[in-house]
């Protein structure tokens, strides 16, 4: 094998190496975007994600009081999650507090994107475009892609 194939190799590997044993440091990292109708400073969105072989899993208020049009971005430690493939499903459930004057908020949530973080790369392992919250619908369930 000449030099630069070997070294190529050598890196190869060592690149492999390193991310199959940072897998478990892995951190979750979603970024939720917030559509015209934002979500009220007193309500809030609960993130639960199913792995196989395990519990779901739910992040209690993991974004609260979004306005409108913005984008907020949470890291999660999940320890439980090395692999895309663990992932059955993902649910929000969008919590609404009324008070003694107001309606049931509603929010129009225009994606939502999770990330595995090994370092600084990130793999999509769930994606979910537009939704609205309402009474009648406030949560949602999907899946990672296959």
């Amino acid at each position: 094998m000449n030099r630069p194939v070997a070294a190529t190799f050598l890196v190869a590997l060592l690149l492999l190496v390193g991310a199959r044993s940072t897998a478990a440091a892995a951190q979750l990292e979603v970024k939720v975007f917030t559509g015209g109708d934002d979500l009220r400073g007193n309500c809030w969105a609960n993130l639960t994600i199913k792995l196989k072989d395990h519990d779901p899993r739910t992040f209690e208020a993991f974004v609260r009081g979004l306005r409108g049009n913005s984008v907020a971005q949470v890291d999660l430690d999940y320890p439980e999650l090395i692999d895309p493939n663990q992932v059955e499903y993902f649910q929000i459930q969008h919590v609404s507090q009324e008070g003694p004057f107001e309606t049931r908020d509603n929010w129009n949530m225009d994606l939502i994107e999770l990330a595995m973080k090994f370092g600084r790369f990130p793999i999509v392992i769930g994606k979910h475009g537009p939704h609205r919250f309402t009474g009648a619908s406030a949560l949602l369930t999907f899946y990672p892609p296959r």
